[in-house]
């Protein structure tokens, strides 16, 4: 990974495997201890919260933990909102399927014409563009709901930037809403 990284322009060799840290941290405590993510020296039957597994796999400081949404709904996979000080992120991370609605969200599968918001400004009309309904619903959701968050944290952090990140499922909805934010919202990179 890291001589992966190394190929990638400027601050982005730290980032990029700082960020899979917390995509992987999404997944929640219960799938961190089942691929062996747990901190050294701690029993694999200790409870450990899915907060208190975000906290160690980042780093980050409890009150840094802005909102955390474990349990999926259809079109809103589990993710969690969180400021990282140590790049100076506002870091969204979304976990990929691992319930039933995460699967339905998968499901709803039909390529869709992709909305003017997601074509490019230099090929506004492209014939064949297309998107994954199920991902597009749900990048469309999540950026409506989490846009006043973001909004009032941006505020308070005027030099901090959104990342948003995930695994699966999760990396697409985190890229389409990416992708929706930067191309509809000046406010939010647009």
């Amino acid at each position: 990974l890291q001589e992966e990284a190394s190929r990638l322009p400027g601050s982005w060799q730290a980032d990029v495997p700082r960020m899979m840290k917390f995509a992987a941290a999404a997944y929640g405590a219960e799938v961190g201890r089942a691929a062996g993510l747990m901190p050294p020296g701690i029993h694999q039957v200790a409870p450990m919260s899915n907060e208190m597994f975000v906290q160690h796999l980042t780093g980050i400081e409890p009150q840094d933990l802005l909102r955390c949404e474990w349990a999926s709904q259809v079109y809103s996979p589990g993710y969690y909102v969180a400021l990282d000080h140590s790049s100076r992120h506002l870091v969204i991370a979304f976990r990929g399927t691992v319930s039933a609605e995460d699967l339905v969200t998968n499901l709803t599968a039909q390529a869709v014409p992709a909305p003017e918001a997601l074509r490019s400004e230099q090929e506004p009309e492209r014939e064949g563009s297309h998107v994954h309904q199920g991902f597009y619903i749900a990048a469309e959701k999540l950026a409506a709901e989490l846009r006043p968050l973001v909004l009032d944290t941006l505020a308070l952090h005027p030099d901090y930037s959104v990342v948003t990140t995930g695994h699966s499922l999760g990396a697409a909805v985190a890229s389409l809403l990416a992708i929706l934010w930067h191309r509809q919202d000046a406010a939010l990179g647009g």
